[in-house]
């Protein structure tokens, strides 16, 4: 063994309350506005959203996108199509910026 530890964390959050203050902290990033442009590229056909934050800067309390955290999230879509999924995201992004919860 030789070098730094690296040590993995795995957390699921299935509560509303737990999922809206993410993505309200995901509303700080200073890019949400490409973040959100990118959601076609970032949700896959699963349904999955993709987004790699700085670890650094989670360790100082600040959101900004970079390398060392991997945030993957399921976005409910019924019937459950790529499309209809970045719709969603779209929405619960719009409506965290509008201060709706």
């Amino acid at each position: 063994f030789n070098g730094d530890r690296i040590l993995v964390v795995s957390i699921r959050l299935e509560r509303a309350d737990e999922m809206r203050h993410v993505l309200s902290k995901l509303t700080e990033l200073e890019d949400i506005d490409t973040v959100v442009e990118e959601l076609d590229h970032r949700v896959d056909d699963d349904c999955t959203f993709f987004l790699t934050l700085d670890k650094q800067a989670a360790f100082q309390g600040r959101t900004a996108l970079g390398e060392g955290i991997t945030l993957r999230a399921k976005v409910e879509a019924y019937p459950a199509k790529r499309e209809t999924a970045v719709e969603n995201a779209r929405e619960a992004f719009a409506d965290l910026a509008d201060g709706d919860d």
